[in-house]
């Protein structure tokens, strides 16, 4: 019995924990300050470039679903190109239809509104960060999908849209932060912003106030426009968006913005 506690003893520690498992179930630990940094100083993941964004016209005629997903990459300032969906490869048969979204390191394929905005909110560390969380932040993307799948419903059925609009309110009263899910800003209030920024546009938002006002916060976020035009190779430099948003030059990693949640700070790394 003593040799065997010994030999434990002795044994190396064991590795840390993935970075996803810490962001996923907020794991407080020594690993967690390690891998994560802190705001002052350490080091931090870099976020992914490279990824593909696949949808109809290559997004330069419309965006549509795949809004959110754009809205995303804008946001988190990372490299992206968008390509038509006949430039899916051969081998990708588990797309039924675009959106799709292709991650360069592993060539993952992923297609379905709510399953590209959890994985995007993971590579680009827009995760909850309790696992109860991760639960509701994948019931309000799936909730903002089937919005849009009844938007031509919901505009003249007005009793299933207040029902709808109703549910979305209830989700920022349960938060109590302004946001969809938790104290952050996370993928679920990505999914959620189209469809709740056209019922704004359209006037249906009355009655419904912590949701005008979570619009007008997302309208302000970095990056953030009703309609983004997703960049397409191999232009140098493309004007993204109207005149109000600061183009980008695709290709070039732009510096990280201390103000953004969850991005890397600009003392953390030389990017």
């Amino acid at each position: 019995m003593i040799s065997s506690s010994i030999k434990q003893l002795n044994q190396p520690p064991p590795p840390p924990p993935p970075k996803e498992q810490i962001r996923s179930t907020g794991v407080s630990s020594k690993w967690a300050r390690v891998l994560e940094g802190s705001t002052r100083g350490g080091s931090r993941a870099v976020l992914p470039d490279g990824i593909t964004v696949y949808y109809h016209t290559a997004a330069q005629g419309f965006t549509g679903r795949a809004t959110g997903a754009i809205l995303m990459l804008e946001y988190a300032g990372v490299e992206y190109i968008c390509k038509e969906p006949s430039d899916l490869p051969p081998d990708a048969p588990s797309v039924f239809a675009v959106p799709a979204v292709r991650f360069p390191k592993s060539g993952l394929i992923v297609s379905q509104s709510a399953a590209i905005h959890q994985a995007l909110g993971k590579a680009l560390r827009l995760l909850p960060a309790t696992e109860d969380g991760g639960m509701r932040a994948l019931q309000v993307a799936l909730n903002a999908a089937d919005i849009v799948s009844e938007q031509s419903k919901l505009k003249e059925n007005e009793e299933r849209r207040n029902k709808w609009l109703d549910i979305m309110e209830g989700e920022l009263r349960d938060a109590k932060s302004g946001f969809m899910v938790e104290q952050m800003l996370t993928y679920a209030d990505f999914a959620c912003y189209a469809p709740l920024k056209g019922m704004s546009l359209r006037g249906y938002l009355g009655g419904h106030p912590l949701l005008a006002t979570w619009v007008d916060m997302m309208g302000a976020q970095p990056g953030m426009v009703s309609h983004p035009k997703c960049p397409s190779p191999p232009t140098q430099s493309t004007q993204l968006f109207d005149a109000s948003h600061k183009p980008r030059r695709m290709w070039t990693l732009p510096s990280p913005d201390p103000t953004r949640p969850n991005r890397p700070n600009p003392t953390d790394q030389g990017v």
